[in-house]
């Protein structure tokens, strides 16, 4: 049986179906073609209506740092509308401009914001990705230098120095555990919780996250994980 050859000199983004499957030319190859969640086309021909995007381009011929960030983005999502959307790199470039871009500052028009939450959502972009609110964005920062997001301070006194949460000096390397106090400025030596916990920014860290989802969990020694407290039935 021969099997239908894929059409040649098509531009990116071209569709193809062969044998009940799509492909997509990515303008290298033809890859399977899987349907976005985001309409990305909708999303950008709102956005450029926006006072947001109005603002964001104006702090652009201002800022070099905003006009970077502003210009990347710009590319991704212009491969993104081709078919070719590298998720991961756009939510970096979102919340770098939300993080730069001072959108949450008490004297910003507060309806600068409105259009963009509103075609945020309609264009499907609240399916792939994350929409900066006001808390992230008080408690993360950018640093220019490497490229990266550092996450909330951990205590008032620890500096931000290239991206990483510094604090005032080291703990002693005397083979002890030593946590970090804000009260006394200092290390204090502490034992773990539990054996497989390990100190993360001053503080005891679980080897895995805490889901975060509204419920209550304690930690498992003996899975290594986190469970669902069970709630004490009241003895009647």
């Amino acid at each position: 049986m021969m099997t239908t050859p894929f059409p040649q000199n098509v531009s990116r983004g071209t569709t193809f179906t062969r044998e009940g499957i799509t492909f997509i030319w990515d303008g290298n190859s033809w890859d399977p073609y899987v349907e976005e969640k985001v309409n990305y086309e909708l999303f950008w021909n709102r956005l450029l209506t926006t006072k947001f995007y109005k603002l964001l381009r104006y702090k652009a011929t201002e800022n070099l740092l905003v006009n970077t960030i502003f210009t990347e983005f710009t590319c991704y999502m212009i491969n993104a509308k081709s078919g070719k959307a590298d998720k991961n790199l756009i939510q970096i470039l979102i919340n770098q401009l939300f993080l730069n871009f001072d959108i949450y500052h008490p004297a910003q028009d507060t309806d600068i914001l409105d259009d963009f939450k509103i075609y945020f959502e309609e264009s499907g972009m609240s399916e792939e990705y994350t929409y900066p609110d006001k808390e992230w964005v008080e408690n993360h920062y950018y640093d220019p230098i490497t490229n990266t997001i550092a996450g909330p301070q951990p205590f008032p006194s620890w500096e931000l120095v290239l991206a990483q949460w510094e604090p005032p000096f080291m703990p002693p390397n005397d083979g002890e555990n030593y946590i970090w106090s804000e009260e006394e400025i200092n290390w204090i030596k502490s034992e773990p919780p539990y054996p497989s916990w390990i100190v993360v920014q001053g503080s005891w860290s679980a080897p895995a996250p805490k889901p975060n989802d509204g419920e209550n969990y304690i930690w498992s020694e003996e899975t290594l994980s986190w469970i669902l407290e069970t709630p004490v039935e009241p003895v009647v």
